[in-house]
């Protein structure tokens, strides 16, 4: 009986119901890849809190699987599993079942919740119908996601997180392993799922290997991505990730752990080095050299050493050389397409500065435009790739202040806490401030792996200001003895 009253079985069963609805007239593969989709659901319906940790796990990868709806509508499944956890969470918590998860501090709350409610009075302002309401209803969503990390992770020990990441470490590193395997075949091995609901066909998506030219001798160049992400998002999420795997090298965590990170390091610093993303080096480098000199390691001196050595042999190569070229030419291509991006960006907020144009409408109204249609003519103009000119444009001046300011008051807070943590969660601190950084030349800040490295910097803060509680009365013990 208790079970009929707990929001999660009727979650559960009214998912279930739908799907297993759609099955009529079907083939077995999509029937079982249903059913599979139907036992996740029902697993993150009963077992939220670890829904939580597994998801922020597979955040670099929240378009992977999608539902399509008719040719209408896309429903990405990650969407679907986070709003499960979010409400069977909630609802273990309001109930009392739940005592692992510590709020946030109120200020966090507040901050996303004025982020979240700005988007929805931009939106309404806007004029603009139905895209810019969807829009601010994925902000809420993410700022969920922000919300539920934060609280789990502050609510989990060490031990729980290593147990977690060890798997999860090895998954990663078949993952990069397997694109590299595409990348040398020449194609995108895994692009995309999609299971079409009315058609009930499966379809995997594979796009081919992005091939331009680079530098003045015009050297051709294939660019890497890992699954669906695309060259750029995958350095941007590459980077994050290499950084803790580096400081776990170089921390005394367990050979285990130090073996693992070894091996997502030496497949991820391959596919970083081939998407030939300009940014993701140059911060892979600036956040390596800082995160081995805070080492203060013998350790952390030899991997510097062989770090500066790789380096030079890489940029040595004729690929990396043509690109690394690029940094100098205004008149390259990307820098062209960037230019009219911000260009047409700034016109936007010229125009609309208080509320802005919407959001999600940049992409709506960037290319009719056609501003600065000198530079760049092939690209278009529907992403700035700079998620402050972006929310500044669909949000106006204010929806921007709102962004710099919780932005900006994480990363302080964050720091604060975490400057003298031990090196792996250290790192987090500086990954987030390496994704932020990576988003000032792609679109990648409003999906799900920003959010969850903020919530992740809240949770380890929180986090660690009861280590260092603990700490103090030892500290002040011996100090007497």
């Amino acid at each position: 009986m208790s079970s009929v009253r707990d929001i999660r079985f009727w979650t559960t069963a009214i998912i279930v119901a739908v799907i297993v609805g759609a099955l009529a007239s079907a083939a077995f593969v999509p029937v079982l890849a249903l059913l599979v989709l139907s036992g996740v659901v029902a697993l993150v319906a009963l077992h939220p809190r670890n829904a939580v940790i597994a998801l922020a796990l597979a955040s670099p990868f929240y378009d992977l699987a999608v539902i399509q709806v008719s040719g209408v509508a896309d429903i990405r499944i990650l969407e679907v599993l986070w709003a499960v956890a979010a409400v069977s969470l909630m609802w273990r918590i309001s109930s009392g079942a739940e005592t692992r998860f510590v709020a946030p501090p109120r200020w966090f709350t507040l901050g996303i919740g004025a982020l979240a409610g700005w988007f929805f009075v931009a939106a309404l302002a806007s004029g603009a119908g139905l895209r810019p309401l969807i829009e601010a209803v994925q902000t809420g969503y993410l700022v969920v996601i922000a919300y539920l990390v934060a609280g789990v992770v502050s609510g989990t020990t060490s031990g729980e997180l290593l147990r977690w990441l060890r798997p999860w470490a090895v998954v990663m590193s078949l993952v990069l392993l397997l694109s590299l395997g595409g990348y040398v075949l020449g194609f995108v091995p895994v692009a995309q799922t999609i299971v079409k609901v009315p058609e009930m066909s499966v379809e995997y998506a594979a796009n081919a290997v992005l091939v331009q030219d680079s530098g003045a001798a015009q050297v051709q160049i294939s660019r890497l991505s890992v699954l669906n992400l695309g060259p750029v998002g995958t350095a941007a999420a590459l980077v994050s990730i290499l950084i803790v795997a580096l400081a776990f090298a170089l921390s005394d965590a367990g050979h285990k752990s130090a073996r693992l990170a070894w091996l997502v390091m030496g497949s991820g610093g391959l596919v970083l080095l081939l998407t030939y993303s300009r940014a993701g080096w140059a911060l892979a480098i600036v956040a390596a050299a800082l995160l081995m000199l805070a080492a203060r390691s013998r350790k952390a001196t030899i991997t510097l050493s062989l770090f500066a050595l790789a380096l030079a042999v890489f940029g040595s190569l004729p690929s990396v050389a043509s690109r690394v070229e690029d940094f100098a030419n205004v008149g390259e291509g990307s820098y062209q397409a960037h230019a009219r991006m911000w260009v047409t960006a700034a016109y936007m907020i010229s125009e609309h500065p208080i509320f802005g144009w919407g959001p999600g409408m940049y992409a709506e109204e960037a290319n009719a435009m056609d501003i600065n249609s000198w530079m760049a003519t092939d690209i278009s103009a529907d992403q700035p790739h700079n998620w402050l000119l972006e929310i500044s444009a669909e949000t106006g001046v204010v929806g921007g202040i709102i962004v710099i300011a919780l932005v900006g008051t994480i990363l302080i807070y964050g720091w604060r806490r975490l400057k003298n943590a031990q090196l792996p969660v250290l790192a987090v601190w500086v990954a987030t401030g390496a994704y932020v950084a990576m988003n000032l030349t792609l679109n990648a800040f409003r999906t799900e792996m920003m959010w969850v490295w903020f919530g992740a910097v809240i949770g380890f803060s929180a986090w660690q200001s009861q280590v260092d509680t603990t700490a103090a009365p030892e500290e002040e013990d011996s100090c007497a003895s």
